[in-house]
This record gives structure tokens, sequence and C-alpha cells, in this order.
């Protein structure tokens, strides 16, 4: 199963260092540009996942476009 957690930029680095070793599943990590996650939208989701369709794992070397996403 291939996840994405979508993120702000001060929980990125806690994120990633609690599931790099994580093997269960594929873990995909979108940083959006602002510090806290609770203030991003739907609208801003969209658009930052729409202009940058790539997505790199976190804790396997395979890179996905976000549509593949379960």
């Amino acid at each position: 199963m291939k996840i994405l957690i979508i993120t702000g930029q001060l929980a990125t680095p806690i994120i990633k260092e609690n599931l790099k070793n994580y093997e269960k599943h594929d873990i995909y990590i979108k940083t959006l540009p602002m510090q806290i996650a609770a203030f991003i939208t739907v609208k801003q989701i969209k658009y930052y996942l729409d202009n940058e369709k790539i997505l790199h794992s976190i804790n396997g070397c395979e890179d996905i476009i976000y549509t593949d996403v379960d």
C-alpha cells in the first residue's frame, strides 16, 4: 500500500525520523510551504500536488505520481 502524508515544515523531520524504518507500506511525504499543517486548506493541497506531481518515498526508493497513492 502507498500512503501519502501531507504536512507542514515543522512536522516533516519528526515524521521522517519516526517512519524511516517502517517497512509494511510505502510512505510518501509532501511538505507544503507552511510551517503548521493545521492551517493547510484542501485548495492549497490540490494546488501543490498539481504543480509538483512526483512524490519521493521516505522509506524506499520508488518515486511515484500522486494519483498512484492508495
